[in-house]
């Protein structure tokens, strides 16, 4: 799971691999239109008034979602799709994990495919210190919320999730809170802990889906895959993306299955970050030093790279396609300039932006737009931005004003008065449990993005959401049937 830091928005400039390609293809923004939206309202079947943290996750016709409870505890909970009715809490912990990991709810597979909703389990009185982060790991039924396994204790010291084979849950920890972090893996069906050779190598953290690790080592990080307890390959960092790059600056990575490819990237060298972070910042991006690079989940070998760039107009926070085969028609943005972050408010210096398609093969851009300045500026500090997912459109600020393009072409049309549904940053929240690493403790802690209606600059609404919106921006349950969080609480919605 990617602690993304800075790495949220686009990054650009002109040169890389496929920059001729740009030259050739100009903007197909005049012809055709890009795709009409469904305005008609959309229908809020319930609510709840629970003190959510983040957006839930639906399996079958439950969603479940992570709330504040009483003495700055949290609990996981189960909501009826259809009638918002609760139908299961538990007292939750977010694990040793680092503060930077977003907390948000998890669900993994039997051996026999059942789904069952899997998380640290907290304890019932809490201490307030280290020792109430060895918790047992618990299975539930999403239906009912009975606990069908429980683990003995273990501290956990990343977020729990599905192992290589899609089933059963790996984390790194120690069995008791002692001795050595390693792989472990719990079977879902005997509720049993055994060392495994899932996950990252020793020294080593996943980055990605698919099995991408880095390791620890520094200087000399190395990036590769390992799959069912076999390394397929590992190279230096330095080789993939340039001398200075590292995951310690975060990283974004899609992995597709069926190329078996890797499209992303890492932290621009640290030469670019101003001062340290024990001097409180300011910390200063040089958009045109981040790259994108794309290369072979089975090798490692580089199939394209791109200086200057960096993915865009996407859910930072929350996402249906975290499991992707193949993503045909791929955006990335292009930027120069600069921007820097002190005390959690953004400054930009100078930026220029284009949004663009391109081919996932080879990397060469097959559309442009350009960006107006002023929009450009707003995007890269941090503002709500509208959530237009499925992958067939975006929204973004042209020079004719906020636009809808289709992904496949570049056609573009003007939104006028649309609807939309933006994501906030996640919510800060304080945890009983300070975490902590060596004479650092904290207990404050995120969770996923609200969402809320807005109109397609950004810019908060007092219109309700139409099924366009909705269909957009919240979590499916079926065609007909979505929910999402917002500052309020759960919420669930129909459309036609």
């Amino acid at each position: 799971m990617a602690m993304l830091l800075a790495l949220t928005a686009c990054t650009g400039g002109d040169g890389g691999s496929d920059s001729k390609a740009a030259e050739k293809k100009p903007s197909t923004s005049a012809t055709p239109q890009g795709p009409q939206r469904d305005t008609r309202p959309a229908t809020v079947a319930w609510t709840t008034d629970l003190d959510v943290i983040g957006q839930p996750l639906v399996t079958g016709t439950t969603a479940v979602v992570i709330a504040r409870a009483s003495g700055k505890r949290l609990e996981i909970v189960g909501v009826d799709t259809t009638t918002g009715l609760k139908r299961w809490s538990h007292p939750y912990s977010p694990g040793g994990g680092a503060p930077g990991i977003l907390v948000e709810p998890v669900v993994s597979s039997t051996a026999s495919g059942e789904a069952r909703v899997v998380f640290y389990l907290a304890p019932d009185k809490p201490k307030g210190d280290d020792t109430d982060f060895v918790t047992p790991v618990v299975s539930v039924d999403p239906v009912t919320g009975d606990i069908e396994r429980r683990t003995d204790k273990l501290l956990g010291v990343e977020p729990v999730g599905s192992c290589d084979d899609g089933t059963d849950v790996c984390v790194r920890g120690a069995v008791g809170g002692r001795g050595a972090y390693g792989n472990l893996r719990v079977d879902l069906g005997a509720g049993k802990v055994a060392t495994t050779r899932d996950g990252a190598p020793d020294k080593a953290r996943i980055i990605g889906t698919g099995g991408l690790f880095s390791t620890n080592a520094r200087p000399g990080e190395k990036l590769g895959v390992r799959l069912e307890g076999t390394t397929l390959w590992s190279t230096p960092a330095a080789t993939l993306f340039g001398e200075g790059y590292t995951s310690d600056n975060g990283w974004v990575f899609v992995h597709e299955k069926g190329p078996d490819r890797f499209t992303g990237l890492i932290g621009q060298p640290n030469k670019t970050v101003s001062p340290t972070r024990e001097t409180k910042g300011p910390f200063v991006y040089d958009l045109a030093k981040q790259k994108i690079v794309s290369f072979s989940g089975k090798d490692g070998s580089v199939l394209w790279a791109r200086d200057g760039a960096d993915p865009c107009f996407k859910p930072t926070d929350f996402s249906d396609e975290a499991d992707l085969d193949v993503v045909e028609h791929p955006v990335r943005c292009l930027v120069s300039g600069s921007y820097s972050i002190k005390d959690e408010v953004v400054t930009t210096d100078a930026v220029t932006m284009k949004v663009e398609g391109y081919d996932p093969a080879t990397g060469e851009t097959t559309w442009s737009h350009a960006m107006p300045d002023a929009a450009a500026a707003t995007y890269w500090q941090q503002g709500p931005r509208p959530l237009v997912r499925g992958g067939k459109t975006i929204v973004a600020p042209l020079e004719d004003g906020p636009s809808s393009i289709d992904v496949a072409t570049g056609a573009s049309t003007p939104v006028g008065d649309d609807v939309f549904l933006c994501q906030a940053q996640g919510p800060r929240f304080e945890y009983v449990t300070p975490w902590t690493n060596g004479q650092k403790r904290t207990t404050t802690r995120r969770g996923t993005g609200f969402v809320a209606p807005c109109s397609a600059d950004g810019s908060a609404t007092s219109m309700a959401p139409t099924v366009a919106a909705v269909r957009e921006g919240a979590v499916a349950v079926d065609d007909s049937t979505y929910v999402l969080s917002s500052k309020d609480g759960l919420v669930g919605y129909t459309v036609d």
